[in-house]
């Protein structure tokens, strides 16, 4: 269910459109990028850590982006406790 939502969420989104910020949870997460990366159903087994920030390069759900990993702070370093 977690995919067909996030599949319409970024099929809304204009290819080449402006910058956003997605806010969500790491089960979400996980399942965005095995979406964007064209794994799904299968989606990468580790958790983003707490307070995980990505950076997306997305140009459309047809095109695998680069997806970077940003840690801001002390808290994206710490364990996830799920």
């Amino acid at each position: 269910m977690i995919a067909v939502r996030l599949t319409s969420f970024f099929k809304s989104l204009p290819a080449d459109g402006p910058d956003c910020l997605v806010i969500t949870h790491a089960v979400t997460m996980r399942v965005m990028s095995g979406l964007l990366n064209n794994t799904l159903p299968e989606y990468p087994s580790s958790i983003p850590k707490n307070g995980e920030i990505w950076e997306v390069d997305f140009h459309g759900l047809e095109n695998i982006p680069s997806i970077k990993s940003l840690q801001f702070d002390s808290f994206a370093y710490m364990n996830s406790r799920a």
